[in-house]
């Protein structure tokens, strides 16, 4: 899944990335406002999750699962910046419906 929703697809544990991904997945349109406060999700977020729910169900497993190395932009533009600590990162598992 390609997105930029860091708040549900980034996370410094991988364990509680892929369960917040198989909740998402297993959670009804009609209750992400329960999953978003399970998950410390804002109400603001609301449209992003129901836009993702909108889209191809999701394929949940590990192997997705992979490191996300956060960059300055412009202020490393031109040099190779120190290598942060990585936080994992959801990269896929969508299936036409």
């Amino acid at each position: 899944m390609k997105t930029r929703f860091d708040e549900l697809l980034v996370d410094a544990d991988p364990e509680r990335l892929l369960t917040r991904v198989k909740d998402f997945a297993a959670t009804p349109e009609e209750a992400l406002p329960e999953f978003a406060k399970a998950h410390g999700l804002p109400e603001e977020l609301l449209p992003k999750l129901r836009a993702l729910k909108a889209g191809p169900p999701l394929e949940v497993d590990a192997s997705y699962i992979r490191p996300f190395y956060r960059y300055g932009g412009a202020r490393h533009r031109g040099s190779v910046p120190p290598r942060p600590a990585p936080t994992a990162t959801w990269t896929g598992g969508s299936s036409p419906r």
